[in-house]
């Protein structure tokens, strides 16, 4: 039976709001490319007119004001957005995080993570209340609920019993514009950053665990002076710059501040070469839904150090050395060994590239198109 699947990306402008928005934009990519007798449209705000539905897609720009607050973004998504998806007679709407919970069709989330449940101290007030709101509600109104992990899968049982029936776990993969570029020779040279240095990627949001990081750095740099540090990454909302602001300080407090570089937003051909020439990367997150840095980093064979926490060990696989993500210590520890030891960074590069065998974005689409065929059939 061929369906109507609607894709609800009202909430997103290119680019912007992290993983949760490549997972969709690659996710649709790959959609594309895949024989299905289903037609899709895709329901965006008008920044995102153009640039989420592949050529031959139906899209569908929903009147949301430029500049719009959240307020405005929810109306339209709860109020209007069920309206127009009527009336474009859509069997099936897949949406991230959030649905229009008194839509008439089938409905498909994906819920990412759980972090409004289980950090809400990490979340600016008004997305917490958003989502407490929200999020259980579009656990009920789901036919079929996607997420990223086991992990994840594990917590929204753990948090609404209720939805443990409907839960599929899916998968990310690196970004496919990321995955294409070849590191540039002189990428470093432009950025002015020397070698030896150990990277991290990601945003300045509080659970990302920065603050150990640095920590972990300083008692590495007493030993291996000819070591700095880049720190990948922009701050926009109002708590990131605020820490952003504090790990300022903390550099200058413990006197590493000319051997930790923050570069701000890079480009993503810049990103690969930093990939590419790091000695180790770091992901030292107190919590991730997925933690797609990781896959990024074992795509350009860097090999990895990264938290134990939450999801991180089951995407990174063989290919990463474990750590405490609460232990300095352990971490200063982990992060000298790989540098020093030619053998182990050949062994996890090695057992980096084979876990990305295990993460593709066809997979996802095909999970996607299965939980719409089967969340209508549930109807």
């Amino acid at each position: 039976m061929a369906l109507t699947i609607g894709i609800n990306t009202l909430p997103y402008t290119p680019g912007g709001q992290g993983g949760a928005e490549v997972w969709l934009a690659n996710v649709l990519q790959a959609l594309a490319e895949q024989p299905t007798p289903h037609r899709f449209v895709v329901f965006c705000n008008p920044s995102g007119a153009g640039r989420y539905a592949p050529p031959g897609w139906g899209e569908v720009v929903v009147p949301v004001p430029v500049g719009a607050g959240r307020i405005a973004r929810v109306i339209a998504e709860q109020a209007l957005l069920p309206l127009v998806v009527a009336r474009r007679g859509v069997d099936c709407l897949f949406s991230n995080y959030v649905a229009p919970v008194l839509a008439s069709c089938a409905q498909v989330v994906n819920i990412h993570d759980m972090l409004f449940r289980v950090h809400p101290e990490y979340i600016e007030w008004a997305k917490l209340v958003y989502w407490r709101a929200l999020i259980p509600r579009t656990a009920r109104a789901a036919r079929v609920i996607l997420t990223d992990s086991r992990h994840s899968a594990r917590q929204i049982a753990r948090f609404m019993p209720h939805a443990a029936r409907k839960i599929r776990v899916t998968t990310a993969a690196v970004k496919r514009s990321l995955a294409s570029i070849t590191p540039a020779a002189d990428a470093l040279q432009r950025l002015g950053v020397r070698t030896p240095y150990v990277l991290s990627a990601g945003s300045f949001a509080r659970h990302k665990n920065m603050p150990r990081l640095i920590d972990a750095f300083g008692r590495l740099a007493t030993r291996r002076p000819d070591v700095s540090l880049v720190l990948i990454g922009s701050a926009s909302r109002p708590d990131s710059i605020a820490h952003m602001a504090r790990l300022r300080e903390q550099t200058r407090a413990t006197g590493l501040a000319e051997r930790i570089r923050f570069t701000g937003f890079v480009s993503e051909t810049d990103l690969a070469g930093l990939y590419g020439g790091a000695s180790v990367f770091v992901l030292p997150s107190l919590f991730e839904g997925f933690g797609l840095p990781v896959l990024e980093a074992q795509h350009f064979g860097c090999p990895v150090v990264c938290s134990s926490a939450a999801s991180l060990p089951e995407v990174a696989g063989d290919g990463a050395r474990l750590v405490d993500p609460r232990d300095s210590a352990a971490l200063a520890s982990a992060i000298e060994q790989v540098i020093a030891d030619d053998a182990e960074r050949k062994r996890l590069v090695d057992l980096g590239r084979a876990n990305l065998t295990r993460w593709t974005w066809e997979a996802a689409a095909r999970d996607v198109v299965a939980a719409c065929e089967d969340a209508v059939t549930r109807a």
